[in-house]
């Protein structure tokens, strides 16, 4: 957003606003602390705030950041025809855009003087689905060992990618471990694989221990995206007793009434 500075209000902007407003002259910024310059050459710009993000910054001089926390500036190309006499316009249409990631604390965004690099946008819709979507282990192997396989895929067009997939067991973080032990009283034994499709990522769950540890609430997760699945015992089915209706007659036994009972 551009802000009309003079030289009348240009002492009342504190020192505060340097992040938070700088000065552009569509090559350089100008911090506000800098009095020695033309305020008529530059034009005071409001920042906008992106969400940061994590990415590689591949750089000239092997200046690569890795896993670093950065944010992007995307700029939009338009192209207009006019009668300035008129004002009438016959073209104006979006023809492009151009993305630059960068790191959050740097106010400048040149690519060729090493501020940013060049980046592109990640248009597609994804979706995030577990399989199976319920699991009841028998009743019968409440003290036992037992393995379930969880399935969670993600829907992405870019099936070259790599996504970073967690999974967690009643909110905590499942980390797949390296042994291979699966003895009655091991602790849970957790196997994570990746496998990539062509229109989907998939990231599967193995998961071994006593059933008393395995049942819960499973949850895998991508970036915004969480879906949840329970794995229970399977409920015990009830028993009816059904007792056989009783009948009395009496019958007449050396000279007595006795009863005798039939079922």
């Amino acid at each position: 957003m551009p802000y009309r500075i003079s030289g009348r209000n240009w002492k009342k902007l504190s020192l505060d606003h340097e992040k938070r407003i700088p000065l552009k002259d569509g090559q350089n910024d100008l911090l506000l602390s800098d009095k020695k310059v033309q305020l008529s050459n530059y034009i005071a710009m409001e920042k906008i705030v992106p969400p940061v993000s994590r990415n590689c910054l591949i750089k000239p001089n092997d200046k690569h950041l890795i896993n670093a926390h950065v944010i992007n500036e995307i700029g939009i190309y338009g192209t207009t025809v006019s009668d300035m006499t008129t004002n009438k316009i016959y073209l104006n249409e979006v023809c492009g855009y151009l993305c630059r990631t960068k790191t959050p604390d740097t106010n400048e965004g040149g690519v060729s003087t090493g501020f940013s690099v060049l980046d592109c946008l990640d248009l597609n819709e994804k979706s995030l689905n577990i399989d199976p979507p319920q699991i009841q282990i028998p009743a019968d192997a409440i003290d036992k060992a037992y393995s379930i396989e969880l399935h969670c895929i993600l829907t992405d067009n870019n099936h070259r990618r790599l996504h970073e997939i967690h999974w967690f067991h009643n909110n905590k973080p499942i980390i797949s471990s390296l042994s291979t032990t699966k003895s009655q009283n091991a602790p849970p034994h957790a196997t994570i694989t990746n496998n990539i499709t062509r229109q989907s990522y998939v990231s599967t769950l193995y998961y071994t221990g006593l059933t008393p540890t395995v049942i819960g609430s499973y949850a895998c997760e991508y970036k915004k995206l969480k879906k949840h699945v329970r794995v229970e015992l399977e409920p015990v089915p009830s028993v009816i007793l059904r007792t056989s209706s009783i009948k009395s007659f009496p019958v007449w036994v050396d000279g007595l009434y006795n009863t005798k009972c039939i079922s």
